[in-house]
């Protein structure tokens, strides 16, 4: 069989190509390609388009991501709509040539034949090349093997325990995870997922996909986690080269797309290297650009600084898959009726009434353990993390019934529970989720509640409790880090609701001045359902009082709460790709609208003001399908018949707004508006708060005897001062 360079140079010798050999090529492909959401070739840049006519490079690597698209029926009908009986003589003729034969009456099939043909041999004759054996040996154990909740004392292989989550499409459909990410034609790509929900154990699952299927995907996986990511001692590329020492010109293999870029757990890089990061990241993907990039977080307010990045949802475990991992799982093997029970009882109701909890893998596992020792699971998440410490704590030695496991620190659970709440506080705000040998000796000795309860032991001593007893921490290759971070939040947030008066502020200044990072951070809401009464007479009286007295008289009044809440609004017109969500200033605030229920992220076809848009969308495509592109990508889409505009992402600063007598204007102040709306309900919320401050109050002060008495309160009309509102006696 010839080349792919052989084939493409006689069909350009007949055929001809107006807009170049990198177009031609790229024509080539396209043709015998179908794909009903997006065009396979678009990562195909022109220089490699280029190499590949010269027989520079070799298609190996861009066969396998194409191949699943491959439908040589399509190329045999280009072939018969575009190619001239001339040109198919002058291809024959040259094929002829290369001993490959052409019959007239069948051109049209033969060519595709020859063409699929050449596709397949790329693949087959692929192997993993020398230099990458002995690296992708030191990544499979890296990423195959890992410590469990279930498992503390050895590390376990993934394929025992791991059931993988699908991925929402932009459809919104499940999709098997490796379809989505490693097959489609998309090159930037993030996983989102509230936390325990299983994404680095996805990223260590595509690693080893890649790995394992060399010869399907022919890319190299460059697995990295992003707590490491520290601008001043080491940078992106220096991660990346750390992690492929074994690798033989890695930035060879960098610049000819060869590699899947992981990049784990970006809400872990602190928000001080945020700003250095997502210019790093921009800069490096800009520099090797045709390298597959696949990132995974928890979701955040940034991914707008990744303009190029797709985000998809990582899914929750269905009811069966949260099943099939409890099958799969080894717990408990001499009482095999403890699993059957548990997932009796997921089957039975346990998936309806704690869904959150079930749908969450690592929460799941502990619900198998709380459930061994309660026999029920409760519906509060701070009560849910109180049991699981509780039974991590007690743990019952499997031969001996009532025999709890000895702590080093001679401490006992609630005295171990004081110390692990002020630890977890003072790492958590300190914004240390992993932690060296030496860190950890730091802020063991920063601990004041060890005087306390009285006891001498040593930070050696605390870590083997916190590692091997406790097991709600790690401690491997010189890395100490918690099991999953909602413990460090759990335990903060107890420490905190135990704290003065005082302090309340101050945690208000520090959740919301870290708000990139806390949009699913659980310390705060678990501190709300702990403490709602202070939270509330703390942190949001004072919040909403500030924040309507900024409010004046009138229609004002709501552009000022409009303008203080939000300054800038985001809204959707029509179709689009990436759907612009709408976050308040504060995080605080943010909260307080989810518990409430009132929060409204999307804003969608409010009147289109050309001035506002940020982002303009395309539908093109042709009979068969179509797709709905970015503007900057229409050059690469003018062959379709389709073109026709069908989406906005429009911005408008609430300052410039309020002033214009528009269509937008209006709508924005329309009663029934989403933030209108808002706008009201929260005056309401923050008059409940006051009448139940207040009826807390008169209690302390007087008991239940002027309970009948309390006056209830509201807001004047000057949109920020609360006045009493006396009973109307009927005179």
């Amino acid at each position: 069989m010839i080349s792919f360079s052989t084939f493409a140079n006689i069909l350009y010798c007949g055929m001809g190509g107006k807009g170049g050999k990198a177009t031609f090529v790229r024509d080539l492909f396209r043709s015998i390609t179908f794909c009903k959401t997006g065009d396979p070739t678009a990562n195909l840049s022109d220089d490699m388009a280029r190499k590949f006519f010269r027989g520079e490079r070799e298609i190996t690597s861009f066969a396998a991501s194409i191949m699943p698209y491959v439908e040589p029926t399509c190329f045999a009908n280009d072939i018969d709509a575009h190619c001239s009986e001339s040109a198919a003589f002058v291809i024959q003729q040259k094929m002829a040539e290369n001993q490959i034969t052409l019959r007239m009456d069948s051109f049209a099939d033969d060519i595709a034949d020859v063409f699929h043909e050449i596709l397949v041999e790329a693949l087959a004759s692929a192997a993993i090349p020398d230099d990458l054996h002995a690296y992708f040996a030191t990544l499979t154990a890296r990423c195959s093997w890992i410590k469990t909740l279930l498992h503390q004392n050895e590390p376990q292989s993934i394929r025992n325990f791991y059931i993988p989550n699908d991925i929402f499409d932009v459809d919104g459909k499940r999709k098997k995870a490796t379809k989505i990410l490693l097959e489609s034609p998309k090159k930037y790509m993030v996983i989102q997922g509230t936390g325990g929900l299983g994404k680095s154990m996805l990223m260590r699952h595509l690693t080893l996909e890649l790995i394992e299927n060399y010869n399907k995907y022919h890319k190299i996986p460059v697995f990295v986690q992003l707590n490491e990511y520290d601008s001043k001692n080491m940078r992106l590329m220096d991660i990346i080269e750390s992690n492929t020492k074994k690798v033989t010109n890695i930035h060879t293999k960098l610049e000819a797309g060869d590699c899947v870029i992981l990049l784990d757990a970006m809400d872990e890089i602190k928000s001080t290297e945020f700003s250095n990061f997502s210019k790093e990241l921009n800069r490096f993907a800009n520099d090797y650009p045709d390298n597959l990039y696949i990132m995974s977080s928890r979701p955040v307010s940034n991914f707008m600084r990744f303009r190029n990045f797709t985000v998809y949802n990582l899914a929750p475990f269905t009811q069966k898959q949260a099943v099939a991992m409890i099958q799969k799982v080894q717990y408990r093997p001499e009482r095999p009726s403890l699993k059957e029970s548990f997932i009796q009882e997921i089957q039975d109701s346990l998936y309806e009434t704690h869904q959150d909890f079930v749908e969450n893998p690592l929460l799941l596992t502990i619900m198998l353990m709380t459930y061994e020792r309660y026999a029920k699971i409760p519906s509060k998440r701070h009560v849910f993390y109180e049991e699981a410490f509780d039974t991590l704590a007690t743990k019952h030695d499997a031969a001996k019934e009532g025999f709890d496991r000895v702590f080093e620190t001679g401490m006992f659970p609630e005295e171990f529970s004081k110390v692990l709440q002020e630890f977890c506080a003072r790492t958590y705000f300190a914004e240390k989720f992993e932690l060296t040998d030496r860190e950890f000796e730091d802020f063991f000795e920063q601990l004041d509640c060890i005087e306390e309860i009285g006891k001498s032991f040593t930070g050696k001593q605390l870590l083997t409790d916190f590692t091997d007893n406790l097991c709600i921490m790690t401690h491997d290759n010189g890395k100490i880090c918690f099991i999953h971070r909602s413990f460090q939040e759990y335990f903060c947030a107890v420490y905190l609701s135990r704290d003065s008066d005082d302090k309340y502020p101050y945690m208000r200044q520090f959740f919301d001045s870290h708000s990139m990072r806390m949009t699913e951070d659980g310390a705060f809401e678990m501190l709300y359902d702990l403490e709602p009464r202070k939270v509330e007479r703390l942190i949001y009286i004072p919040l909403l009082k500030d924040l309507y007295a900024k409010c004046r008289e009138g229609e004002t009044g709501y552009w000022d709460f409009l303008d203080a809440v939000y300054g800038e609004i985001y809204y959707n017109v029509g179709e689009v790709i990436d759907e612009y969500e709408n976050i308040p200033k504060s995080y605080v605030y943010r909260v307080l609208l989810r518990k409430k229920g009132f929060e409204r992220k999307r804003i969608y076809n409010l009147p289109l003001d050309e001035d506002s848009i940020i982002e303009q969308y395309f539908r093109v495509g042709n009979s068969v399908y179509t797709k709905i592109i970015y503007a900057n990508q229409l050059d690469e889409w003018q062959h379709y018949q389709i073109i026709e505009e069908c989406g906005y992402n429009c911005k408008v600063s609430v300052q410039d707004i309020r002033r214009e007598q528009s269509a937008l204007h209006n709508a924005l102040k329309e009663r029934d508006f989403a933030y209108y709306v808002e706008y009201v309900q929260m005056w309401r919320v923050l008059n409940e708060m006051e009448q139940r401050r207040m009826k807390a109050f008169m209690t302390v002060c007087f008991g239940n005897r002027r309970k009948n008495s309390l006056e209830p309160l509201s807001l004047s009309a000057k949109s920020g001062i609360i006045e009493r509102k006396k009973h109307d006696n009927g005179n």
